[in-house]
């Protein structure tokens, strides 16, 4: 199991189960409803579920049978995904560019 803890807080665990060629890997996100004001209530469940549903995120996974769950706290926001281990490094890193270039039309969700 290796442990990264990111200088913007974000905490990744990488656990390999070589019996099964692979890797569950979860990313914690010290964001939720408790950090939240009124006028954004809600707002990190919300995106939480938008990146679990983004269609060519799914797509790629989907390619090669990866998965990925999300759960929203009070404190954090989770990503649970799980692969076989000879594909981990591009369905990671494509996990981490649709994290990073993910945009939210605002008037697409009123």
């Amino acid at each position: 199991m290796e442990n990264y803890s990111c200088k913007n807080g974000v905490q990744i665990i990488i656990v390999p189960n070589k019996s099964l060629r692979s890797i569950s890997t979860s990313v914690t996100f010290g964001v939720g409803l408790y950090y939240e004001n009124k006028s954004i209530a809600g707002v990190s469940h919300v995106v939480e579920h938008l990146m679990c549903k983004d269609k060519i995120l799914q797509k790629r996974l989907d390619m090669v049978g990866a998965v990925l769950s999300g759960s929203t706290y009070k404190e954090t926001t989770n990503y649970i995904l799980l692969c076989l281990d000879n594909e981990f490094a591009e369905v990671f890193s494509t996990f981490v560019r649709t994290l990073f270039q993910f945009g939210v039309q605002v008037d697409k969700l009123e």
